[in-house]
This record gives C-alpha cells, sequence and structure tokens, in this order.
C-alpha cells in the first residue's frame, strides 16, 4: 500500500466552521450525534453542510470500492425544516448498504480532532478490501 499522507481536513468538513446557506456561522457542537437511517441524516438545513461535505467524501470511497458510480441525494427545499436531509444512494438506485450506514455515521459523528483518524481509517479499509477485490 502507498504511503499515507497526513489528512488535511478543509474547514468545511468541520463542525466548527460549519455554515448555513447564508454564510453564517452556525458550529455544531461534539455532543449533537446524528444516526444515519434509512433516509440518510436528517436535520434542520442550517445544521447539515458539515455532513453534506463529509458525505460526499463517503460517497467518493464507496465509488472507489465498487469501481461504480454513487449518488448524494439532498431533500426537496419544500419538507418541513426538521426533515431536509442527504443521503447516499448505491449504483442501481438502491439504499445505501447497511453496513456503510456504520461508516456514515462514524464520519459524521466524528469531532474535528477526530476526522483525520476517522477519514484515515476508511481510506486504508476500502484500499485493502479493492486490493483483495481487483
Amino acid at each position: 500500500m502507498a504511503d499515507l499522507l497526513p489528512v488535511e481536513v478543509p474547514e468545511d468538513f468541520t463542525r466548527s466552521r460549519n455554515r448555513d446557506h447564508t454564510g453564517q456561522l452556525r458550529p455544531i457542537s461534539d455532543d449533537l450525534r446524528l444516526a444515519y437511517g434509512t433516509a440518510g441524516f436528517r436535520h434542520s438545513a442550517a445544521l447539515l453542510p458539515f455532513v453534506v461535505f463529509r458525505m460526499g467524501y463517503l460517497a467518493g470511497l464507496r465509488a472507489r470500492e465498487l469501481n461504480q458510480t454513487i449518488g448524494l441525494m439532498i431533500t426537496a427545499s419544500h419538507n418541513p425544516a426538521m426533515d431536509n436531509g442527504v443521503k447516499i444512494v448505491d449504483p442501481k438506485g438502491e439504499m445505501l448498504a447497511t453496513e456503510w450506514e456504520k461508516y456514515a455515521s462514524e464520519l459524521v459523528n466524528a469531532s474535528d480532532e477526530q476526522l483525520p483518524t476517522a477519514v484515515r481509517a476508511l481510506e486504508v479499509q476500502v484500499e485493502f478490501h479493492c486490493l483483495l477485490v481487483y
């Protein structure tokens, strides 16, 4: 396996620098725990931007593992505020594989300090799986 470079986390991926759609800073406490369910992550729109960035990253890893296209779905804005959400869609339009729901929750619930370690662990796991399959 190639040498791994340190993980540098862009501000948009952090809880502490989360911004809403107007650009207003909306920090997210490490105490807020989100769970990935059948509808993905659901919460008020102001709290979801950092989740979207982290799920975009996870979708990229999933695509790499499967060597297929993965979708990232954002719910419609006409929903009530607490029904806004983001979810990952597997290649044939199906829900994210159950074992990956755990990775999604781990990535989103990681504190800013824990995120580089969580990212690296997922990358290593996906790289290892790719080596076994391909």
